[in-house]
């Protein structure tokens, strides 16, 4: 693949346009597991705009008090489409 060298932003935080992807504020991201780094990331992005679902095996994880969860294992294909 041939390197365009388009840059997206500035500083460290740029984003190579040939490389990624934005996802625009008001998809929605989805998190497998609901612990604290998932209710981190819910509380940060929904200042962003994005919404949030978790999927984690616990009803009561952080993330489920930010965000949208689904109480299922991991192994749950139901629910892994559910998510997607």
């Amino acid at each position: 693949m041939r390197d365009s060298g388009k840059v997206a932003g500035s500083g460290s935080a740029a984003v190579r346009t040939d490389q990624a992807r934005v996802i625009p504020p008001g998809s929605t991201v989805g998190i497998l597991g609901g612990g604290q780094l998932g209710r981190m990331m819910a509380l940060a992005g929904s200042a962003m705009g994005y919404r949030f679902v978790a999927l984690d095996p616990a009803e009561d994880g952080p993330c489920a008090q930010v965000a949208d969860s689904i109480a299922a294992g991991y192994d749950d294909r139901e629910a892994a489409r559910e998510l997607a």
